[in-house]
């Protein structure tokens, strides 16, 4: 009888997951994403964080980020990505289900976030006893402590307080966040009498104090002219010119136009003739007569839905940062005239615009009005 050799070959296959570090606009607000090695953590909205690492389907090969968020210190839930391009696509639901539904994002800001104020104590600690892994969500962190235990603790203000272990042995801690570095205190019994300092491999924690430090994001909502007529009007109004937000502060070297997130232009809609222009049609709007009965009021309004975001740290968070919007309307053709509005613009101080909410920039030319709806979010 001949005997078979069977061999068998194993094969290591390396899984190599793509970098997906950058800030988000998904489903449900922003998510900034930092990876380190194994883990991918960030904050979520304006109090919540991320914390995740990457698996691959045995079956498909396809590479999936899993794990969990909290929608402040106590809601949490869990969450599963997969990552094509600058987008993801992906589910959620609370706690370990994934019933909640869509979680979809798409990257619009490509490098790691280092304004991080929610997922502070998440990432890859070197200290005085060697590397520590944490991951945050909401109030809660658990970690790995070297090759040689765990890490279970609460967040307590700006301290992390909770136990270790080590070989099987177990211990106590206490640490002091200083922005990207912590002080602390550890023993095996409750005395906390020795030394434990940490620094992050990766600065991702917002540093600066101040309250106007952070992602503002500008969205130009739409625009809408009135117009008054004491004859028939034409059967549309054609608009025509460009709107532009800028974010302007002021440094000891004098005042800067801070480029907003990927350097695109401040230029943010254009209306330079044929397909592009404001087209107003009568039968679109509003029309009536107004109260001396004698004149056509007539209302037309066109979606923009437009953003740009802007990083704003250092000596430039101070409460001397303006928006501003500009527009350059070049002519509003109708039967009686060609209507100039010409170039407007208008600075408002960041500390006095109603963040999260309508705001607008009006222009009045004799009987005729034009209004740019916007909106300013500190996210």
């Amino acid at each position: 009888m001949k005997k078979i050799k069977i061999v068998i070959v194993l094969f290591l296959i390396q899984f190599c997951y793509a970098q997906v570090d950058g800030t988000y606009r998904t489903d449900f607000g922003i998510v900034k994403l930092i990876q380190e090695d194994s883990i991918v953590y960030g904050d979520y909205g304006e109090r919540g964080t991320v914390v995740g690492k990457f698996v691959t389907d045995k079956f498909t090969n396809q590479a999936y980020l899993v794990g969990t968020f909290a929608h402040g210190d106590n809601k949490w839930g869990s969450f599963k990505w997969s990552f094509l391009s600058n987008k993801f696509f992906g589910k959620w639901g609370w706690n370990t289900s994934l019933s909640g539904g869509d979680w979809n994002g798409e990257m619009i800001y490509d490098k790691s976030s280092t304004s991080n104020k929610s997922a502070i104590w998440s990432g890859i600690w070197n200290t005085d006893f060697g590397k520590i892994v944490l991951e945050q969500t909401g109030n809660k962190v658990k970690g790995k402590y070297r090759n040689l235990g765990y890490i279970e603790a609460t967040v307590v203000g700006d301290k992390l307080i909770g136990t270790f272990t080590n070989n099987g042995s177990k211990g106590n801690f206490e640490f002091t966040m200083e922005c990207n570095s912590f002080k602390g205190k550890w023993s095996w019994n409750t005395s906390l009498t020795d030394k434990w300092n940490g620094t992050k491999a990766i600065k991702s924690n917002l540093c600066d104090d101040s309250p106007y430090a952070g992602l503002y994001r500008i969205n130009v909502i739409d625009m809408q002219t009135t117009c008054i007529g004491r004859s028939q009007l034409a059967s549309t109004i054609q608009l025509y010119g460009a709107i532009g937000v800028r974010i302007y502060g002021k440094s000891k070297s004098g005042t800067i136009d801070i480029p907003s997130i990927k350097n695109y232009p401040a230029r943010i809609w254009d209306y330079s003739g044929g397909s592009d222009t404001f087209d107003v049609k009568q039968n679109a709007g509003t029309r009536y007569n107004d109260v001396f009965d004698d004149a056509i009021f007539y209302l037309g309004k066109k979606a923009i839905n437009k953003e740009r975001y802007y990083l704003i740290k250092g000596e430039l968070a101070n409460q001397e940062l303006q928006v501003n919007v500009q527009c350059n309307l070049k002519e509003e053709k109708n039967l009686r005239q060609d209507i100039n509005f010409g170039f407007h613009q208008r600075s408002i101080f960041i500390k006095d615009v109603k963040m999260g909410k309508p705001n607008y920039f009006i222009i009045v030319n004799g009987d005729n009005t034009f209004r740019i709806t916007y909106t300013v979010d500190k996210l």
